[in-house]
């Protein structure tokens, strides 16, 4: 194992804040491409009853 990855006594700390990290920004990233993907859907509706009436 590469030396700047020994965490010694640290490593569960270090390891489990970086997954948690990690999976917090994963979750942004999809929680803000599905509110714009509804965003988008909804202008899209609001543009069609526009034009039909």
């Amino acid at each position: 194992m590469p030396e700047f990855l020994e965490f010694g006594k640290h490593t569960t700390y270090v390891v489990s804040s970086f997954s948690l990290t990690l999976v917090v920004l994963i979750l942004n990233v999809v929680s803000a491409r599905l509110r714009l993907a509804t965003r988008i859907k909804r202008a899209r509706q609001r543009l069609a009853l526009e034009e039909n009436s």
